[in-house]
């Protein structure tokens, strides 16, 4: 952890806790991003591709086969805007 828990009240210890949680998503996040970018070429494109990977993320347990085509139409469009 960042800081010292030692005679920590709980809020202080959720609060560290809620920190080092942040910090961790936003670094996986970034590194997402950047492999994404790296293994299509498309360095300039890191945001669209995260867009792109958390949008069927998120959509998949909903939508399932219907979210895999979306995000390739997207993929598709992206290769045409950037390629």
């Amino acid at each position: 952890m960042s800081q010292t828990l030692t005679s920590s009240s709980p809020q202080s210890v959720t609060n560290v806790l809620t920190t080092d949680i942040l910090g961790l998503l936003e670094r996986h996040k970034a590194e997402v991003a950047s492999r994404a970018a790296a293994a299509t070429g498309f360095v300039a494109a890191e945001t669209e591709l995260l867009v792109i990977i958390e949008g069927l993320t998120q959509a998949w347990p909903l939508r399932g086969d219907a979210a895999v085509e979306a995000a390739k139409q997207l993929a598709r469009a992206l290769r045409v805007s950037f390629g």
